[in-house]
């Protein structure tokens, strides 16, 4: 009888591996889908620190809300590549995703990410990260958790 020895440790770095590269595929493959806070208030954390999204090329994902009271809006987000971050109201929204002229409140097209410092009016918004590139997935990641203040 023939003795047989089983290495764990490439077992087990075998796996991450595999765990990794699925990961990675489907991650360049998948959009999260749209978070709907529904009404948000002042203090209220609208999307918590660590939170990721996938964005596949030429697509796009939000964070909608609706205020009651005059706001800022704060937080920080990084990307994995260059993203387009806008924030809008209800009708720019509309006007964007059926690919007409639109007006934004807040606009970044970075690498690194952003800060969002923002003073809002009551209504409906949209924070939206708009992945332009038609080859590569992005990954976004907020690194602080975005709220609502009524302190400016």
């Amino acid at each position: 009888m023939k003795d047989v020895s089983i290495n764990k440790n490439a077992i087990t770095f075998t796996s991450i591996v595999i765990v990794f590269i699925v990961i990675v595929i489907y991650g360049l493959n998948y959009t999260t889908p749209p978070i709907d806070v529904g009404t948000a208030y002042p203090g209220e954390i609208i999307v918590s620190a660590n939170t990721l999204f996938s964005i596949q090329p030429s697509h796009y994902t939000y964070i909608h809300f609706a205020i009651s009271k005059y706001v800022h809006l704060y937080g920080n987000l990084t990307s994995s590549t260059y993203i387009s971050v806008y924030i809008m109201n209800q009708t720019n929204f509309e006007n964007f995703s059926h690919g007409k002229r639109f007006i934004f409140i807040y606009y970044v097209f970075a690498d690194s990410g952003g800060v969002l410092n923002i003073p809002l009016i009551p209504g409906i918004y949209y924070i939206i990260f708009d992945n332009k590139n038609t080859q590569w997935g992005v990954g976004v990641q907020i690194t602080s958790p975005i709220y609502l203040s009524e302190n400016f």
